[in-house]
């Protein structure tokens, strides 16, 4: 589990960077379509996840550009789903 993480976590944060450094005008119109997709209620699972882990709305994620595409930002999302896999682990061998 924790090597899915690293690994998923590692192309998701390099594809993240690299979009980050794509053109301005493609990414805003790639985010205003996903936060419309959102908004429309088309994906009801993903919104959820998001309220439910105190992640940013998708109002939020329009108005400041999409989600974190920094290596400090990145590294923190990791850091919270690294902790956050290991509580689990934690809690089902009865560690916690």
């Amino acid at each position: 589990m924790v090597d899915d993480l690293v690994f998923g976590n590692a192309l998701r944060s390099a594809e993240s960077l690299s979009r980050a450094a794509a053109a301005a005008a493609t990414t805003a119109a790639i985010l205003e379509y996903g936060v419309a997709r959102l908004r429309a209620g088309q994906f009801p699972e993903l919104s959820a996840m998001y309220a439910d882990s105190g992640a940013r709305t998708a109002d939020q994620l329009n108005q400041t550009g999409g989600p974190p595409m920094t290596r400090v930002a990145l590294a923190e999302e990791f850091e919270r789903g690294l902790s956050s896999l290991l509580d689990g682990i934690a809690a089902q061998l009865n560690l916690a």
